[in-house]
């Protein structure tokens, strides 16, 4: 579903690119605390899957997309999506200039139970240019953003940097929000081989 009109031809093209880049992003097979991403990401950051599924999100989804130059990104459940062709009630479209409301539309529905708050499954959100990538697991209240450069978009945004982190000081820190001040060591051991500081050092 669209969340806001832009040039008909443009923002095809764009919410294709942003689509497919996100479908190819992951390994539909895999759940955390197993490696999601495919192959070319090197920065992971961490943060609570619900902030994806507030309206707040547009802020930093427009964020993302003006700090790379990029024109649409699709938010797609994984769960309820095909593998390879588009379906409408599983994705959802960002734009710089798409408001809170509009997207506060598709989180509530239009009946009670209806919107997308209300589902708890795998997500993932990318951009028609592609240099990230967010994998959220609403089961667990975990969501991933990846970079494939160290440096680059991951420092021209600010408004997901505020809640953010890297994995190892989220599991050491008491104070860290839920889920990941509590984790089981099954997590916390599979999360630190598959996110942490040593594989962001090298390509995966």
């Amino acid at each position: 579903m669209d969340l806001i009109v832009a040039n008909d031809q443009d923002r095809h093209i764009a919410q294709n690119r942003a689509f497919f880049n996100a479908i190819y992003s992951v390994d539909g097979n895999r759940s955390l605390p197993e490696q999601v991403y495919k192959n070319g990401w090197r920065k992971f950051k961490f943060f609570q899957s619900d902030y994806v599924f507030s309206p707040d999100f547009c802020d930093a989804a427009a964020e993302l997309l003006r700090a790379e130059g990029a024109h649409s990104a699709a938010l797609i459940n994984i769960d309820k999506q095909h593998p390879t062709r588009r379906e409408e009630r599983s994705v959802v479209f960002f734009e710089p200039a798409t408001l809170p409301q509009e997207y506060a539309s598709v989180l509530f529905g239009s009946s009670p139970g209806s919107g997308w708050m209300f589902d708890y499954d795998r997500y993932v959100c990318a951009s028609d240019v592609g240099g990230w990538a967010i994998y959220c697991e609403r089961s667990n209240d975990v969501a991933i953003i990846a970079f494939r450069e160290m440096g680059g978009v991951s420092k021209n945004v600010s408004t997901l940097a505020k809640v953010w982190n890297s994995i190892e000081p989220l599991m050491n820190n008491p104070g860290s929000p839920d889920p990941f001040c509590r984790l089981v060591d099954s997590w916390r051991r599979g999360l630190i081989e598959n996110y942490g500081a040593r594989v962001e050092k090298k390509d995966l």
